[in-house]
């Protein structure tokens, strides 16, 4: 089984991901009713001068559209979720 997620790079500076205007994130994400992504997950990883957010989304595509107009690097790499049960596994041969 696999899911579908977006890596976006960001630049990390206080505010980029919030600011609801055009060119934000949020802006892009949430413009116009026919532009809005609806967004399931997004864990961020962070350095000093970026950010890498993966989003998983109801959109994919249309997603990857919104944010390479606005100028944002987007990469789709292909993730791939364990079998059902799988963690539940592991914690119990590790007495967690």
């Amino acid at each position: 089984m696999s899911i579908r997620q977006l890596s976006v790079f960001v630049e990390n500076r206080p505010g980029h991901l919030a600011d609801a205007r055009p060119g934000d994130l949020a802006g892009t994400l949430s413009g116009p009713a026919e532009g809005r992504v609806n967004v399931f997950s997004f864990p961020t990883a962070d350095t000093g001068d970026y950010g890498i957010l993966r989003l998983v989304v109801d959109q994919v595509e249309h997603a990857k559209d919104l944010l390479e107009t606005a100028g944002y690097a987007v990469v789709e790499p292909k993730t791939v979720l364990p079998r059902e049960g799988c963690a539940a596994r592991v914690i119990d041969r590790r007495g967690v």
